[in-house]
């Protein structure tokens, strides 16, 4: 039987450690949200929400992001 949870419940502690591994790491580069946002291609709403665990980003959005980061995205996971 298939669970009755969404992904996103079933992973929230995994989305909110994403977010704030993406903060920590983004801050340390010295980016600011609206620059990184701009850089990887996804709107400032979007970034903050991931960095805020309210948004499950698709792999397509992590690499985005590693890539505007020039970092490898498994460094974010």
């Amino acid at each position: 039987m298939a669970p009755t949870t969404s992904i996103k419940d079933r992973y929230q502690k995994k989305i909110e450690s994403f977010g704030n591994k993406l903060r920590s790491t983004r801050e340390r580069l010295g980016f600011t949200q609206e620059e990184l946002a701009d850089y990887a291609g996804i709107s400032f709403t979007t970034l903050n929400r991931i960095e805020q665990g309210h948004v499950n980003p698709s792999l397509a959005t992590i690499y985005a992001i590693a890539e505007a980061l020039n970092i490898p995205a498994k460094d974010l996971i």
